[in-house]
């Protein structure tokens, strides 16, 4: 996975959602920008480093067990930075409650610094994009599979 072709594919899905307005659109542009100049630093390369990726985290594939976190099913593995695993759970599982036990653990296990979310939240925004230019362009049929993903992403992005 390329970090530049991903942003740009959602940043081009965003600029065709019909679903939000200019002022919206430039809030997210001004987060995402911020997230570019960040990623250049020394103290953030670490989220960007290319590491082996589980790229399927979903609560099926992940395993709580007190403090311990254990992650399955490696199918679809790939290589890319490793801040895309994290929005994904982050997102998906947690549904952004930082308050949650899990999303602390989560943070915790990929040891997470605080000044890092800020660039883990400009990622669930992207990943929120996607589901929700995705959802957008499917027939009525396969829509209702993916309400839920859809409503989760909106939410999201409101509480973002």
């Amino acid at each position: 996975m390329n970090l530049g072709k991903y942003i740009d594919r959602r940043m081009t899905s965003l600029m065709m959602c019909n679903s939000f307005d200019k002022k919206y659109i430039d809030k997210i542009i001004n987060i995402i920008t911020r997230v570019n100049i960040l990623a250049i630093s020394e103290d953030n390369k670490k989220l960007f480093k290319k590491v082996l990726l589980h790229n399927d985290l979903k609560i099926e594939n992940i395993i709580v067990d007190g403090e311990n976190v254990i992650f399955l099913d490696f199918e679809n593995s790939c290589y890319g930075p490793i801040i895309f695993d994290v929005n994904r759970i982050l997102w998906r599982i947690c549904k952004c409650n930082i308050y949650s036990k899990l999303w602390k653990n989560i943070v915790k296990q990929f040891h997470i610094k605080r000044t890092d979310m800020i660039i883990v939240r400009a990622f669930i925004i992207l990943q929120c994009i996607g589901a929700i230019n995705y959802y957008e362009n499917l027939n009525d049929n396969d829509r209702k599979i993916y309400q839920r993903i859809y409503v989760d992403a909106r939410y999201t992005l409101k509480k973002i």
